[in-house]
């Protein structure tokens, strides 16, 4: 029975506990920081998504500056052109 009531006591005393820590907590302060931090998360993951888009587009297009590169070379060499 002694263990049956120390339990109880142990239990009451950490909801005590619990009950102190969540008066403590400033949800709307909590909340606001919570919002805060979303807002710059999804600012820097569209700022890096813009950069992913230049990236690509940049790579496209060496791509096809070295393509169009070969088929004016391959133009010239077909027409009797030289490279200079």
């Amino acid at each position: 029975m002694s263990n049956v009531l120390e339990r109880v006591s142990n239990v009451d005393k950490e909801l005590e506990q619990n009950n102190a820590m969540i008066k403590e907590i400033n949800f709307t302060e909590l909340l606001e920081k919570m919002k805060k931090f979303r807002e710059e998360t999804d600012a820097k993951v569209q700022e890096l998504a813009i950069k992913m888009k230049k990236k690509v587009s940049q790579s496209e297009l060496l791509t096809l500056e070295k393509a169009m590169i070969e088929k004016l070379d391959k133009f010239l060499n077909e027409n009797g052109h030289s490279k200079a």
